[in-house]
This record gives structure tokens, sequence and C-alpha cells, in this order.
């Protein structure tokens, strides 16, 4: 679905830069397209670098609230802090918020299912 909206329109999505090589003083030019979403999207489908790494950014934020006494998991949840680096790619905040509530719904569906 990301890709689609590259696909039709890239001279909007395209980026080129410019700069002169350090060492070379060489000009050079670069297209950035895909890799402006799949940067961040390693934290959420972290096997798209390596299959053999497949728990993400959610999952690992969830399971250490989770992990936490049950009377604080509400406020922990309600807190969650990003600060600079990474997590200031667009709608990062807000991605992981979706992936949180909804691992957190799925498993209060299943507790409910199983205590009748």
């Amino acid at each position: 679905s990301e890709f689609k909206k590259y696909d039709t329109d890239p001279g909007k999505w395209l980026k080129t830069y410019d700069g002169v090589n350090e060492i070379t003083k060489q000009k050079f030019s670069i297209d950035v397209g895909y890799e402006r979403f799949l940067g961040p999207e390693i934290f959420f489908h972290p096997e798209f670098c390596n299959p053999d790494y497949r728990t993400t950014i959610s999952e690992v934020v969830d399971e250490v609230i989770y992990g936490c006494p049950i009377d604080t998991r509400r406020g922990l949840y309600k807190n969650i802090v990003l600060s600079g680096g990474s997590t200031m790619f667009k709608d990062f905040g807000r991605k992981l918020g979706r992936d949180i509530k909804r691992r957190v719904g799925q498993r209060l569906k299943l507790s409910e299912e199983l205590s009748g």
C-alpha cells in the first residue's frame, strides 16, 4: 500500500539530494524514494532486514509494561514517551500507539473469553 503512493506519483515523493564527496571532491546525486519510509518501518517489521529478527518495537514496549506490577500498567501505557532519533520519523508515535492498543485489545479479548 505504501509503495503504491510512491508509484502513482513518483515526482511528488522522490527526492534528489546533491552533494560533493569530501575526499574526491566529485559531485554526486542520490534519488531517495521508498527508503524514506522503509527506514523507520524496520522497527515495526524487522524481518525486512533479517528474517531471523521478528520482535517488533511494539512487542518490546508492550512486554516490558506487561511485566510491571498490575497497578502501574495503566499509567505506563498512557505515558509512553518517545524521544529523539528514530522516533522523530513521521507518524512513528501514532503507529506505535496503534500497534500497542491492538496487542492489548487482543490480550484483553482472550482473557475475557477464557474467564467466561
